[in-house]
């Protein structure tokens, strides 16, 4: 268990969870529960992505935002690449980690 609790980054209780839920109702037992709130608007792959253009570009936010728009045909405000930015510092990926 403790490689398994090392592999996925999450404690062994988790993992042990994970088991019992599998045991008593299959895959489905695996499947996450609904989340509460809005969806993300960007996906992993975009966020990456925007990260890699604002270390590109630093301190070009403004001129940032209309291609990430352009990119994934999604509209994007400031304040979401911000969050962006952010989350990707919280995970050691980026221009906000450093």
């Amino acid at each position: 268990m403790n490689e398994l609790s090392d592999i996925f980054e999450v404690d062994r209780d988790t993992i042990g969870h994970w088991f019992n839920s599998w045991e008593e109702e299959g895959i489905d037992g695996l499947k996450d529960d609904p989340k509460n709130g809005r969806p993300r608007s960007l996906t992993e792959q975009e966020s990456t992505e925007v990260i890699q253009l604002v270390e590109e570009n630093p301190r070009q936010l403004r001129r940032i935002i209309p291609l990430i728009e352009e990119r994934f045909r999604k509209k994007v405000s400031k304040d979401t690449v911000k969050r962006t930015l952010k989350r990707g510092a919280s995970l050691g990926k980026g221009v906000a980690s450093r």
